[in-house]
């Protein structure tokens, strides 16, 4: 009993002196954060004529402009800290969203506040009294610059109304008539081609899925495709689905992983013809006329396409070569920033878009007649190759960031410039791309298709699933054997029969046969049906082409 009492004796003295450290300590520790600087709130608000960004701070801030190009506005707070990173949606005019973060640490420190734009504007910034920085965009992107007010009055001047922030429209039901804009029954009717008229009604086609990725990364065991998986691979593309889900095209991509180039590109063709040998209940497509050859015998056409110009290296004349292989769009870029031109994600934008060996390689592609594909490229790549190419563009897959303003989505200008120069958008299924809220449902993509089909017209609009690219869909929507369900919400939103068509395949089409008009010369596959790949290509590189 003795020894017990002397170790509590031993063990309460030195909790006491730490008790009393920490009862010295905290109001030293309270009093130094009181002299930090925060930004406290942002409070964003419409006013008569104008967006106002509030940024509140806990003492007075100066602030830097660090970049206002393209559809950001970036302003430094030297000296803040920040206590969590904000999000703050606004989708008022010009303004999509308000984000803020903590840019710099010890010894200084800063906050980067970034205004998200839907198109470039003019903009004031200016302080208050009362600890705020306003950033003001007038509603109108042409209108003056706004006049800047004096630094006097009540600093809490319409704080009674509120932030002004608007949610988006709800993504999980049907409506006829989004925001600011017509209904779709209302949106005029493209000029009739020719060459996809007898194309029957109800063709469906996805421009993007992953499916030979998630194969090759197993050794190239093309036994999942059956729908029976190994190793633990379950496809969401696989022959019973796309029989399942009515399907009449699918396009395959070839995905370069980081550290790998033009052989990792070609054994993965390979591998896909690999595949059409062993189910043939699918035939090679790369024109118009396969399509309705393998439609007239029952097949699914399918097409190859890459993602990622490392598949070339630094090497143009090898998309000549892949063009004979049967690639019939080249994605520029994925992720990474690589030898052609900047990619959205990466911050290393070297080029400002093309490098000068990107825009060979799109000269190259216009040469040979394949799409340039522009998913995942930045906007001034996105930009650049629309001035450049003297074909239509395309975006294999990705969604609207007036919808939901993910860094991979595409703003209204990328839209219109997209489709000004003829060219299709393919609406991806990745539930991250078309909505922030959960659940997400398809009726979710058919917002973002009516949000395109009005921008850029019902001629732009397709579909780019993405499965099999490490994505989860819409609860309604899992896998391609489910594509019936987003027709039907397409009828409900309205599409007559004829826009459901252009959406579903027409739209690709038409670019697959402009392609098949302005560039015959260079349509070298033949029509051998599933044919082993060597009969028909010399797939040494090493080796001189046979055709």
């Amino acid at each position: 009993m003795k020894n017990t009492t002397q170790n509590g004796a031993r063990f309460i003295l030195p909790a006491l002196i730490i008790l009393l450290m920490v009862a010295i300590g905290l109001p030293a520790l309270h009093s130094h954060s009181s002299d930090w600087l925060f930004l406290d709130e942002i409070r964003p608000r419409e006013t008569e004529g104008e967006i106002q960004v509030l940024l509140h701070t806990t003492s007075p801030a100066d602030f830097r402009v660090v970049s206002s190009t393209g559809m950001k506005i970036v302003i430094e707070l030297p000296g803040a800290r920040i206590r969590k990173t904000q999000s703050v949606p606004v989708h008022r005019g010009q303004v999509v969203q308000v984000r803020a973060a903590q840019h710099a640490v010890k010894p200084d420190f800063s906050v980067w506040v970034v205004v998200d734009l839907n198109r470039p504007s003019k903009y004031l910034v200016e302080k208050r009294p009362g600890n705020i920085i306003a950033v003001r965009i007038p509603l109108d992107p042409l209108a003056p610059d706004p006049t800047p007010q004096p630094a006097t009055g009540s600093s809490a001047e319409g704080e009674d109304e509120g932030p002004a922030s608007v949610s988006p429209p709800s993504r999980n039901k049907p409506s006829m008539v989004l925001p600011d804009g017509p209904p779709v029954s209302d949106l005029p009717a493209p000029p009739p081609f020719a060459a996809v008229a007898d194309i029957p009604s109800g063709f469906i086609m996805d421009l993007h899925c992953d499916s030979v990725l998630r194969m090759m990364e197993y050794g190239g065991d093309i036994t999942p495709f059956s729908g029976n998986p190994t190793n633990g691979v379950w496809l969401k593309v696989t022959v019973p689905l796309l029989r399942q889900g009515g399907m009449g095209g699918q396009v395959f991509a070839v995905y370069v992983p980081k550290g790998q180039g033009f052989a990792w590109t070609v054994e993965s063709i390979r591998l896909f013809y690999d595949m059409l040998a062993a189910y043939p209940d699918l035939a090679f497509a790369g024109s118009v006329p396969e399509v309705k050859r393998n439609l007239e015998a029952g097949k699914v056409s399918a097409f190859l396409g890459i993602e990622g110009g490392e598949a070339i290296e630094d090497q143009v004349d090898r998309i000549d070569y892949l063009q004979k292989l049967g690639v019939r769009y080249f994605g520029l870029t994925w992720n990474r920033t690589n030898l052609i031109a900047d990619a959205t994600r990466d911050k290393n934008k070297p080029y400002g878009g093309l490098s000068p060996f990107g825009e060979q390689v799109v000269r190259r592609c216009n040469q040979v007649g394949v799409l340039v594909d522009l998913a995942h490229a930045d906007h001034e790549t996105i930009m650049d190759a629309v001035r450049l190419s003297t074909d239509p563009v395309m975006v294999s897959h990705t969604n609207a960031y007036a919808l939901n303003p993910h860094w991979r989505n595409v703003t209204d200008d990328e839209i219109r410039a997209i489709c000004g120069t003829g060219g299709v958008i393919g609406v991806s299924f990745y539930r991250t791309f078309l909505s922030s809220q959960r659940p997400v449902y398809s009726s979710s993509i058919v917002d973002h298709i009516v949000h395109i089909a009005r921008v850029g017209g019902i001629s732009c609009p397709a579909l780019g699933s993405d499965f099999d690219g490490g994505i989860s869909g819409p609860v309604d929507l899992k896998n391609i054997g489910e594509v019936q369900t987003l027709v039907a919400g397409l009828r409900a939103r309205g599409f007559s029969q004829d826009q459901i068509d252009l959406v579903c395949g027409k739209n690709f089409l038409r670019l697959l046969a402009l392609m098949d008009r302005k560039h015959p010369a260079s349509r070298t596959v033949g029509a051998n049906g599933i044919a082993p790949l060597g009969d028909r290509y010399n797939l040494d590189p090493s080796a001189p082409d046979r055709n």
